[in-house]
């Protein structure tokens, strides 16, 4: 089918708005205007098209569809347009704080160096006592020495001179000499006498110890840099549910519709909830199985961490359930990377209490299909115990989350270590559970035992706390943010919250 195209003039409430150009276009095949859409073929058609070629298809006035059209584009458009100054005051935000981050490294580092000269000033304060006190040490030292050697010379001066007269008179005195000198001579040997021994000499050793505990100045001692999250991020309860019984909420897996599979315990039930925290329905996958965790990929499809029964299987948006992965080892917490691979937590132990330090736990990489291992990290490059929960960020990142350990291991995407994320000086991390990270690459960990969530950011820094344990949330386990942004959250008494989070 042609079409031709002819443009007009037309006056729209004139003395207002002017001229108005509209456009109408002519099928060339039957010299008609083209006023019809076709839906199935997705394209504007004439009316004897319509009669003739696209009869059976389904078809709507163009200019009606247009308009609604318009209507939901102009939706779209002022929806983003209202969140435009919003927006723009963030970008005002963040610059303020870019000027304030500035100026507080410039404040910081004149902290440093007026600490850094007040401790030079102490040290040579310092140096000067330990000097003075030295020379005030070693001057009582020489004036004993002084006393001693003139003690010693003096005694060397009148013993030799009384030897030397006594030699002399002995050896060339007369008879008569002696006899008569007898008492006179034994007296001044006698007195000569009484200097010997003139006594030990004062040795004294004087050392300047340094301190044991350090060679050179530690941290602690010059002073510590702390960093304590300023941001507080809020979020707001839309809907909960409570599982029947007070079991564990072991995984939550959101798929379409603000919709998501729950599993609680190691139950072989799978709940399908709404955000609302309606429950919409439940599946059982067996007598036997034994589900430990579930994630879920764009097209709802889920995969399921079958713990005992060593095996990971998929569940298609039909319901349908297949083994994708069967393994040798006790498969825990599992995730997608971005490439479709999955990640799965593999311990030699079916729980962490079990844990024996020779246990080779790793973490493997699946292909897509479940093939093959793509790549296995172990736990002697990563020095990590019990893998339990596992997710991906945004920018290739793996985070582990290491019960035995009671820390989160930061891998690079080929395995390599980053770093460990042990929580803040304020709230350490007590137990780390699950793990989950949203569409900005904000990092979100359930702390078990400490009662509470924490916020990382994109490099797995510490941003806030998002939720603290209340009556009704008890020692948060599970996390997961659907597409829309709510964020579930998965207690130990059967209770799923969701929660107003990225809007």
């Amino acid at each position: 089918m042609k079409m031709s195209k002819s443009h007009h003039l037309v006056s729209e409430k004139p003395g207002e708005h002017g001229q108005k150009m509209t456009s109408r276009s002519y099928c060339g095949e039957h010299k008609q205007e083209i006023d019809i859409f076709c839906f199935k073929c997705r394209m504007p058609i004439c009316e004897n098209c319509r009669d003739q070629a696209h009869e059976q298809h389904n078809t709507q006035n163009i200019k009606e569809f247009a308009n609604e059209v318009k209507r939901e584009l102009t939706e779209s458009v002022d929806f983003l347009q209202s969140y435009l100054p919003s927006l723009k005051e963030r970008l005002r935000d963040v610059e303020n704080h870019d000027e304030a981050v500035l100026s507080i490294k410039r404040h910081l580092i004149d902290q440093i160096d007026a600490r850094s000269e007040k401790l030079h000033r102490e040290i040579e304060d310092l140096r000067e006592k330990f000097i003075t006190k030295i020379n005030s040490e070693i001057q009582i030292e020489e004036d004993r020495l002084v006393i001693f050697k003139n003690r010693v010379t003096e005694a060397i001066t009148f013993v030799s001179s009384q030897v030397a007269a006594a030699k002399h008179c002995i050896d060339f005195g007369s008879n008569q000499d002696i006899a008569v000198g007898k008492e006179t001579l034994q007296f001044h040997l006698q007195e000569a006498s009484k200097m010997l021994p003139v006594g030990f000499i004062p040795r004294f050793d004087i050392n300047f110890l340094e301190p044991q505990s350090a060679e050179t100045i530690t941290e602690d001692l010059f002073g510590k840099i702390s960093k304590l999250g300023s941001t507080t991020v809020t979020v707001t309860e839309v809907g909960h549910y409570k599982v029947p019984g007070r079991h564990l909420i072991r995984g939550i897996a959101p798929v379409s519709d603000g919709r998501a599979w729950v599993i609680c315990g190691f139950d072989p039930r799978l709940h399908l909830l709404n955000r609302l925290g309606s429950r919409l329905r439940t599946i059982k996958l067996g007598n036997d199985i034994d589900v430990d965790y579930v994630t879920s990929d764009e097209n709802d499809n889920v995969y399921i961490s079958c713990r005992k029964n060593r095996c990971i299987k998929l569940l298609n948006k039909d319901t349908r359930i297949r083994d994708m992965v069967v393994l040798n080892d006790f498969p825990r917490g599992i995730a997608l990377s971005q490439s479709g691979d999955l990640l799965i937590c593999l311990a030699k132990s079916s729980t962490y209490d079990k844990y024996r330090p020779t246990d080779k736990n790793v973490v493997v990489k699946y292909s897509k299909v479940g093939s093959k291992v793509v790549a296995e990290f172990e736990r002697a490059n990563i020095q990590m115990k019990y893998p339990r929960r596992i997710a991906e960020n945004l920018n290739g990142d793996i985070y582990v989350s290491d019960h035995k350990e009671g820390c989160v291991h930061i891998l690079t995407h080929d395995g390599k270590v980053k770093h460990r994320y042990t929580g803040t000086e304020s709230t350490k991390l007590g137990e780390p559970c699950g793990i989950t990270c949203d569409r900005y690459g904000h990092v979100i960990i359930a702390d078990y035992k400490s009662n509470c969530i924490h916020l990382l950011d994109q490099q797995g820094q510490f941003v806030s706390l998002l939720t603290r344990s209340d009556s009704v949330m008890k020692q948060p386990f599970s996390v997961a943010v659907d597409a829309d942004g709510y964020l579930w959250v998965g207690g130990s008494n059967g209770v799923v919250k969701i929660f107003r989070y990225l809007l």
